[in-house]
Parts: C-alpha cells; sequence; structure tokens
C-alpha cells in the first residue's frame, strides 16, 4: 500500500534513497538543492534543505553509518553532506563531465563517483583526496557496486563489460552482532 508521494520539485526527480538506519531519505533533483525527508504514519515531512549545485544533482547514496550522504552533480563535482551539521562536508572534483553516479563503499572510507567523461574515481571522504582513476567506462556514467565486504567494485565498462576490480587493501566491515535469543 502507498503511504506517500513526493512531487519533482518543479523538476525531474532522478534518485532518492533511504537513511539505512533511520525513516529519512534524501532525493536528487534538478534543483539547486538536495532535500531530506522523514517517513512518517502521517505522510513526509520534509526535514532539511542541502544547497549544492544550482543546476541539481543526478544521484545520492547514503554511507552505511547514515552519517553522511553524497551527492552527484550536474557541475561534475559530488558533494558529501553531514548529516548531524546539517552542512556540506566537502566537494570531490575532478570529473570533466556530470557525476551521474555516486556510491559509498561499505566502511565509508571509499567513496566512487561515476561520469559521462568515461571515468570512474575512488576518494577518501576524509581528506576529500582523490585515491584512483579507472578509464575507459560506460559513456553515460558507469552503475557502481560495491560487494558487502567491500573487497571489490562493479563497473559497467566503454563495451558495456561489467568489469570487477579489487579493492587494495580490502575494505575492513564490522560483522553485525547475531541478536540474543531470549529464555523462556
Amino acid at each position: 500500500k502507498k503511504v506517500g508521494q513526493l512531487l519533482g520539485q518543479g523538476a525531474n526527480l532522478y534518485g532518492g534513497t533511504f537513511n539505512p538506519l533511520t525513516d529519512n531519505f534524501v532525493t536528487a533533483t534538478l534543483t539547486p538543492s538536495a532535500r531530506m525527508y522523514r517517513q512518517t504514519t502521517a505522510g513526509v515531512k520534509v526535514l532539511s534543505f542541502f544547497g549544492s549545485d544550482p543546476q541539481g544533482q543526478l544521484d545520492v547514496c547514503w554511507n552505511k553509518a547514515g552519517t553522511q550522504f553524497l551527492t552527484g552533480e550536474k557541475s561534475g563535482n559530488a558533494v558529501i553532506f553531514d548529516v548531524k551539521t546539517l552542512k556540506k562536508f566537502g566537494t570531490l572534483k575532478g570529473h570533466m563531465d556530470f557525476v551521474t553516479n555516486v556510491a559509498f563503499a561499505p566502511s565509508g572510507k571509499v567513496a566512487a563517483t561515476a561520469s559521462p567523461d568515461r571515468t570512474v574515481r575512488l576518494w577518501d571522504p576524509k581528506s576529500l583526496k582523490q585515491i584512483a582513476q579507472i578509464e575507459e567506462q560506460s559513456g553515460v556514467g558507469s552503475p557502481i557496486a560495491f560487494t558487502a565486504d567491500g573487497k571489490y567494485m562493479a563497473t559497467v565498462g566503454i563495451n558495456d563489460f561489467m568489469q570487477i576490480y579489487a579493492l587494495t587493501p580490502p575494505q575492513t566491515v564490522t560483522p553485525a552482532k547475531p541478536a540474543l535469543k531470549k529464555k523462556g
């Protein structure tokens, strides 16, 4: 059953994603700001606006901790926002075209961005420095996916082949603790 609906805010709605730990979600649209919402039983409530690219965002993702989200911008930048302060943490600059796809590795220690400039770039989200660049990617901006353990990343290459990359050193992921069973 549908419990909420959002309008495209006067522009195309390109994506949205829920925070992995809360009922908050963020949208990417062709407006000057990303928007964060909360889904409640009473409906959808706007929580905050995050100013970034005047041309808009094309993709958005959360880190696993739910403390930051990353937007892919039409300007060719990607922007990391801090949810606690409700402010921009920093900008990842380097692409020569729109940033169409973004992802955080499960550890949160690597951010990945893809662009029609045919590159996927890997970044350190703390220092905001580029740590790797993968050439000959899809001309529409490669989809990006990480394995759950963060050891591998998948992209789509120039010939439309899925490519798997080992991330060295492997990302460390803290396994979830099993739930304790109640006695009785």
